[in-house]
């Protein structure tokens, strides 16, 4: 009974884990270059970046990448 309440926390922590990596003196730092940052980030102004999404994009639609 207590698993979901455990995984309900740990998910919790993950995902402030990740905002604190993300989130400097209050505003959105958003660095491409770090691995984390980049496997997280879908679209950066107005482009899809991350690279698995923009090729499963380009598969199912034939669009060449950006």
């Amino acid at each position: 009974a207590t698993v979901p309440t455990h995984a309900t926390q740990m998910y919790a922590k993950n995902v402030q884990t990740l905002v604190d990596h993300l989130v400097h003196e209050g505003k959105l730092t958003l660095d491409l270059d770090d691995e984390i940052t980049k496997g997280a980030t879908i679209t950066h102004r107005g482009k899809i970046v991350h690279e698995a999404t923009a090729a499963a994009l380009e598969a199912a639609t034939g669009a060449a990448k950006p």
